[in-house]
């Protein structure tokens, strides 16, 4: 199980000012190859999120979610903690063959451009490029661009690896997120977000 602590916001626009960010450090989203994850419409519940990913199951359940915290002047949202279990479903499984090549009403994909970058406290990124590559510990900021049902979004979040990490907002990342405007109410997860757009 891996537990983290993270910060995340939607919009229906791309926001240059995130784009320059990654982009001044050599990141560019255009770069990204793109993939398709397939999630589990849970039935009215924002703290439970189920997907197929490149041949695992990962389930996240949210521990808490805070109350509104103003990180920067610009920058407010709800910091969220999750717990994460990921299982390898083998290359003969049928189940998920299914839900991959045949229309399934339970699951429905999300395609996903993002980049991912781990930040050390010496300002120094590393690109996140596969799940093996993800540390125990450490910050990460990413930024993606989803297409739910030929409708693009993108997705900021600063988020923190580990139990007993420090808080977001007490970390070198608030240095960051200061170069950027993001509001309270579009900061929530996966989950709210399927359920926000499912019907629409």
């Amino acid at each position: 199980m891996d537990v983290s602590s993270e910060m995340r916001w939607f919009a229906t626009f791309c926001d240059l000012k995130i784009v320059d960010w990654f982009a001044i450090h050599g990141f560019d989203i255009d770069a990204v190859e793109p993939r398709t994850d397939y999630y589990l419409v849970t039935n009215l519940k924002e703290d439970l999120g189920i997907k197929l990913r490149e041949g695992n199951i990962e389930l996240k359940q949210r521990r808490s979610r805070s109350a509104a915290v103003n990180v920067t002047e610009n920058v407010a949202g709800y910091i969220e903690e999750w717990e994460k279990w990921s299982f390898n479903i083998g290359s003969t499984d049928t189940e998920s063959k299914s839900i991959l090549y045949n229309d399934s009403r339970q699951w429905v994909p999300l395609g996903k451009k993002r980049i991912q970058v781990k930040a050390d406290e010496d300002g120094r990124l590393t690109q996140i490029k596969n799940a093996n590559d993800v540390p125990e510990f450490g910050c990460l900021m990413e930024y993606t661009r989803l297409d739910f049902r030929g409708k693009i979004f993108y997705s900021f979040a600063a988020e923190v690896l580990g139990e007993g990490s420090p808080g977001l907002q007490d970390t070198f990342m608030a240095g960051i997120l200061k170069k950027f405007s993001l509001l309270q109410e579009d900061s929530y997860g996966y989950p709210a977000f399927l359920l926000r757009n499912i019907n629409q």
